[in-house]
């Protein structure tokens, strides 16, 4: 076992073999990559496909939209079982109602247990897989009118490079 130190500076410990031959990276930087991956496949594949996404976008309904595409007045939100709660799901409901106001289809990609509401189209995402979390996608963007070729295995390495370098930049900001 050795320490490795990561270029955003985050310290592991691990086998060497493991870091050579298994590609095995900084643990912290790999769970940062999974949580922003949804939102970096939305940014990554709108842009390849030169359409126009906004993240967490509040003015056009007054609460924060995961992904808003203008262009379609469409929008894709996430709806995951850690934040569900009484409260959350009251917020969820006047997202549904304000986006129905306003003509905004609203797709939400839901985890498995997560419950489903009557005014937006829902798709459950099956666990939380890479794979499960593309499909989602896949269905989400067809359901808004757009036709993607995502394909994660091919596309990684660059997103993770687009998210490696994303954070390089944060870092220098800070």
């Amino acid at each position: 076992m050795v320490w490795w130190k990561s270029s955003c500076g985050h310290s592991w410990r691990g086998k060497i073999a493991d870091r050579v031959f298994l590609g095995q990276g900084c643990t912290k930087c790999d769970r940062e990559f999974q949580s922003a991956l949804p939102y970096l496949l939305i940014l990554y594949y709108a842009g390849e496909n030169h359409l126009q996404v906004k993240l967490s976008e509040q003015r056009i309904i007054g609460i924060p939209l995961d992904a808003y595409f203008p262009e379609l007045h469409s929008a894709i939100i996430f709806s995951r079982i850690e934040q569900y709660s009484q409260e959350g799901m009251k917020e969820e409901l006047v997202k549904d109602y304000l986006c129905a106001r306003n003509r905004i289809r609203l797709v939400r990609i839901l985890d498995a247990d997560y419950p489903e509401t009557d005014q937006c189209t829902c798709i459950r995402q099956e666990n939380e897989s890479e794979e499960a979390l593309e499909e989602a996608l896949k269905a989400a963007f067809h359901i808004i009118g757009i036709h993607l070729d995502i394909n994660l295995q091919r596309d990684r390495d660059i997103i993770y490079g687009c998210f490696q370098r994303w954070k390089q930049i944060r870092k220098t900001q800070l």
